[in-house]
């Protein structure tokens, strides 16, 4: 009797397709989380942001648009170029690790932006970011060490963007519906 499987085989382009599809989705959910106190902040009467938020949204921003042209580039099988900016895509890493502690470490004094009845205090919602940020850390670093070995690496470059992205645009997401409904009551 034969107990060893083959594993399914996937269609060529299959990958490429699913990468790319998820980055887009991704950047629609980035986009979508934090219109309200970022993308489209003037609509939403949102405070105005300091530098340092700023330029965090900025730096994240660029991050979520890296994320969708690498996966581009490879699906166009431009190799080439997804390395090049790959090089860039490290340094960014390092700088947005440093902007993010300090985001991090700001946000209790700044406060919540949201009326929300029973919002956590900030310095319990401190551990969130920097544990995010310490993974963020550990994926960056095993995906730029395994860049040659590419099953590893791009999934470990996904796993690093969308663990990025996906704590704080949902949050934000759900915070602005709670926002909502508890205004519009």
């Amino acid at each position: 009797m034969n107990t060893h499987q083959k594993s399914a085989v996937v269609a060529p382009g299959t990958d490429r397709r699913f990468f790319t599809g998820m980055a887009v989705a991704v950047a629609v959910s980035v986009f979508a989380g934090f219109a309200p106190t970022y993308y489209l902040k003037s609509l939403y009467g949102t405070p105005a942001l300091s530098p340092l938020f700023h330029f965090h949204g900025i730096l994240f921003t660029t991050w979520i648009l890296l994320f969708l042209t690498q996966t581009t580039l490879i699906a166009v099988k431009r190799t080439h170029l997804h390395r090049r900016l790959g090089i860039a895509g490290g340094l960014l890493a390092a700088v947005m690790l440093v902007v993010g502690t300090a985001v991090a470490v700001a946000s209790p004094k700044r406060g919540p932006q949201t009326p929300l009845p029973r919002f956590p205090p900030p310095l319990e919602l401190l551990t969130t970011p920097l544990g995010a940020l310490s993974s963020f850390a550990v994926l960056v670093t095993a995906g730029l060490y395994n860049r040659r070995k590419r099953d590893i690496h791009k999934r470990l470059m996904f796993s690093r963007r969308s663990q990025s992205w996906a704590p704080p645009s949902t949050v934000s997401c759900s915070r602005a519906a709670r926002l909502h409904s508890w205004a519009c009551r």
